[in-house]
């Protein structure tokens, strides 16, 4: 854990008092900010995906693998199913 003025916390003091794993620890919880901010990223383009999947299912009638496998075509906008 971090304190307000950006130092690492030690409970049990056993960090030596030059402290080289400060920059070791600083560097990890940096990197592990990054993986976060990935997965966050990708959490987010998964939710754009689903929606989108709705979508096509309310415009066309068919769900995305029904319209690839079902149809046996990828055009939604002339097969003369759904709105369009």
């Amino acid at each position: 854990m971090v304190d307000a003025t950006g130092k690492f916390l030690e409970p049990f003091n056993t960090a030596p008092a030059d402290k080289p794993k400060t920059a070791i620890l600083l560097a990890i919880y940096r990197a592990d900010l990054r993986v976060q901010l990935r997965e966050l990223k990708n959490g987010r383009l998964a939710m754009i995906a689903i929606a989108a999947f709705f979508v096509q299912d309310n415009l066309t009638g068919q769900g995305p693998i029904e319209h690839i496998y079902g149809s046996g075509h990828v055009n939604p906008f002339g097969d003369g199913q759904g709105v369009f």
